[in-house]
């Protein structure tokens, strides 16, 4: 077994996220250093679950949801709404690195806090990468024969 050294301890958890928003405003690519974050972290920074909900069926959940958010006061809604709106700027709060930011500077990124979000659960195994499009299957060529002046498929 190697023991790691901090060196290797960094690199291995960290990347850099290029942002497109920002980089297609300068003209010029632009990116942040971020780390991976853990699970914990991660589910501690999203809006707690309705209490029970553990134990809805899927199926359920749309339901059940809505009759719970009911039951909330206007006071604790929008709380819980701007949790879940923030959810993006507290990833990218947390796991930047390069440079440190704080929830307001987050929000600056704008669309690109989504993209930061994506790519630090993927690196952290939290999210799986995006499927790759198979390339598209060519056509059957149709037999085709004349007729008269004109070419008719079969």
């Amino acid at each position: 077994m190697k023991i790691l050294t901090v060196a290797d301890l960094i690199e291995a958890t960290e990347t850099t996220v290029a942002l497109p928003v920002m980089s297609a405003a300068l003209g010029t690519e632009v990116g942040v250093r971020v780390r991976k974050i853990g699970r914990a972290e991660y589910l501690a920074i999203l809006p707690p679950l309705p209490p029970g909900s553990e134990l809805w069926k899927v199926e359920e959940w749309p339901v059940k949801a809505e009759a719970w958010a009911a039951t909330l006061t206007p006071k604790e809604l929008e709380a819980r709404q701007t949790l879940a709106r923030d959810t993006l700027y507290r990833v990218a709060m947390v796991t930047c690195i390069a440079p440190r930011l704080t929830l307001e500077e987050a929000r600056h990124l704008g669309d690109d806090a989504a993209t930061i979000a994506a790519e630090v659960l993927r690196f952290s195994g939290l999210l799986k990468p995006a499927p790759t499009p198979e390339p598209a299957a060519e056509p059957e060529a149709k037999a085709a024969e004349y007729v008269g002046t004109e070419l008719v498929a079969s």
